[in-house]
């Protein structure tokens, strides 16, 4: 199947978007597990909240704790309720 030039731009921005709001989710996700770690949660109940291993939690908090000025970052949307509302 030979996709026309209109149609190929379209599902090649599409594709790239929909890529920047994964990169952004996934930002903002781990953003949330160093926020829920810093108020006491344990490796275990961010993992299962966030469905990844217990050890991607534990690099995720070791990442962002030697992050210079993490602490003036701003929670970013949630994607969750842009999803909810665009369906």
């Amino acid at each position: 199947m030979v996709i026309g030039t209109d149609a190929y731009e379209q599902y090649r921005r599409r594709i790239t978007q929909l890529g920047d709001v994964i990169d952004g989710a996934r930002a903002a996700r781990d953003l949330a597990i160093y926020r829920a770690h810093q108020h006491g949660a344990t490796p275990e109940e961010n993992a299962r909240w966030a469905l990844i291993d217990v050890d991607d939690v534990r690099g995720v908090v070791e990442l962002l704790h030697q992050e210079p000025g993490v602490e003036e970052w701003t929670d970013g949307p949630c994607y969750v309720e842009i999803h909810r509302r665009a369906r």
